[in-house]
C-alpha cells in the first residue's frame, strides 16, 4: 500500500511542478569567439526522425536591433536529423544575456531551403547535441 501512495504522490505533484525546473543548458563546443551558445533541454521535442528545439546564443558584446542592443537570442528550429539539415522557424531577441532583461521581439524565419551541417562546425555539433539527447 506504501509504494502505491508514493506513486500517487509523484504523479500528482508532477502536475504541479513545472518543466522549467529541470530545465538545464547543453552546451555547444566550437561557437565562435562572439560569444557561448546552449541548447534549452526542454525545448526538444521529437516527432521522428525530425527534432525541434531552442538554442541560446549569449554574446560578449551588445548587438544592434535597431536603436536597442540585444546580448542574448533564441533561435527556434527544426532538424532533420537523418539528413543533418536545420531549418530556421523563429527568432526572439533579450536585452540580457540568458534570455533575461526586456523581450524585444520575435520574429517568423521562413527558411525553406535549411542549412546542412557541415562536419567540424558548430552547427554540425548543435545537430549532434540535440538528435542525441535522451
Amino acid at each position: 500500500m506504501g509504494k502505491i501512495k508514493f506513486r500517487f504522490l509523484v504523479l500528482f505533484s508532477s502536475l504541479f511542478i513545472s518543466n522549467t525546473l529541470f530545465a538545464y543548458p547543453l552546451s555547444v563546443s566550437r561557437y565562435g569567439d562572439e560569444g557561448s551558445l546552449y541548447i534549452e533541454s526542454t525545448s526538444i521535442v521529437r516527432m521522428n526522425s525530425f527534432i525541434r528545439m531552442t538554442y541560446v546564443i549569449n554574446f560578449w558584446q551588445p548587438q544592434s536591433f535597431g536603436s536597442r542592443t540585444y546580448l542574448s537570442k533564441a533561435t527556434t528550429v527544426r532538424v532533420d536529423c537523418k539528413n543533418r539539415r536545420v531549418f530556421g522557424l523563429s527568432n526572439s531577441f533579450y536585452s540580457e544575456q540568458d534570455l533575461g532583461g526586456d523581450f524585444l521581439g520575435k520574429f517568423p524565419l521562413d527558411d525553406t531551403d535549411g542549412q546542412h551541417a557541415e562536419p567540424g562546425s558548430w552547427v554540425s555539433s548543435m545537430v549532434k547535441t540535440g538528435c542525441n539527447f535522451r
